[in-house]
């Protein structure tokens, strides 16, 4: 099992295949409760992977079969497509179609599939279409290409609506699509950090409040930036990973890309320009959670005033990380020219 480094409620389950002697079809969920860490029974299961760089077996289909009937969501992932791609282009470089090559490789993985489901006894699935298979590439940068947008939006349509939050946020941030999704999440949360403001608005002494007021959106910021991959750490595991050192002298020159310091942090609450509409939103918001009077005003201010700078700086932190994952894709495909040149 491995736990979402980030959600650790969140755990991925890398299942043995099924159809050997240890897990046979009539003993393969009970011996996976039996080997899992908390005894998983298949109802605990959220969705299933089945996942192949070659090609599907019979077992597999019935391993489908028995998700399907147990009402869980599976997805047939054909892997290393990447690979097919660049041997098809290698032996014959003049009729390369990767469209073409692609619905082949689709087309014969259903072909299997429904042939293998057919041949299966007792079977009461009447097939599978296009929807259940998906071609993709495990390579990072290769993970906005074919099938991956189609099979994550599959994901979060067909997840529970509780855990779809988390589930997003669990995504590495290594497409614009994921950077996005990921800042809608975040934006949810705003009148959190805000509403940790408002409270410290209402004590009477202004110092406190702006200490407060500096702390929450410094904590916020910590958070936001881990979270959309802009943190010092996760920049610098990309760089040794990927070897893409011309990103840093780039980033350094992005005007969107800010890591604000405390200093930038208290000056942009200090000269904190109040938008009307965002403003009355705000207002109304709080006044849901504050009916009291007394320091109603001074709450209010720290409330909006926290959730106008952190919108304002997560939109920021959003144009950053995508130039981020710009420079970073220009940086690959630069070094994959120069090394298919040698």
């Amino acid at each position: 099992e491995y736990p979402d480094p980030t959600h650790p409620n969140l755990i991925y389950y890398d299942l043995p295949g099924v159809g050997t002697p240890k897990f046979s079809r009539s003993e393969y969920f009970n011996m996976i409760k039996n080997q899992t860490k908390h005894n998983m029974e298949f109802k605990d299961f959220d969705f299933f992977l089945i996942l192949s760089a070659d090609r599907f077996t019979e077992e597999d289909a019935w391993l489908a079969q028995q998700i399907n009937g147990g009402g869980k969501q599976f997805y047939f992932v054909r892997t290393k497509i990447d690979i097919s791609i660049n041997n098809s282009r290698d032996n014959d470089p003049d009729n390369f179609n990767e469209e073409k090559l692609l619905n082949t490789i689709q087309t014969y993985c259903l072909k299997e599939l429904n042939a293998l489901n057919r041949n299966i006894r007792g079977s009461i699935n009447n097939g599978w279409n296009e929807a259940n298979i998906f071609l993709l590439s495990t390579k990072l940068f290769h993970s906005d290409r074919w099938d991956f947008r189609r099979m994550r939006k599959s994901l979060m349509k067909d997840y529970p609506d509780k855990k779809r939050d988390s589930f997003i946020m669990s995504f590495r941030t290594n497409s614009k699509d994921i950077l996005r999704e990921k800042v809608s999440v975040l934006q949810k949360g705003l009148w959190q950090y805000a509403m940790v403001s408002a409270l410290g608005g209402a004590v009477p002494y202004p110092v406190v409040s702006t200490v407060i007021d500096l702390a929450t959106v410094q904590f916020a910021l910590s958070n936001y930036k881990k979270h959309l991959g802009l943190d010092h750490k996760s920049l610098e595991i990309l760089l040794e990973t990927y070897q893409m050192g011309s990103i840093t002298s780039r980033l350094k020159s992005s005007a969107s890309y800010l890591f604000y310091t405390p200093d930038q942090v208290f000056a942009k609450i200090v000269r904190s320009e109040i938008k009307d509409e965002i403003a009355e939103k705000t207002t109304k918001q709080l006044l849901k959670y504050f009916p009291m009077l007394g320091q109603l005003v001074d709450a209010t201010i720290s409330y909006r005033n926290t959730y106008i700078q952190l919108h304002e700086m997560l939109n920021e932190l959003e144009s950053a990380g995508i130039n981020v994952i710009d420079y970073a894709r220009d940086d690959f495909l630069k070094s994959r020219d120069r090394s298919e040149e040698l």
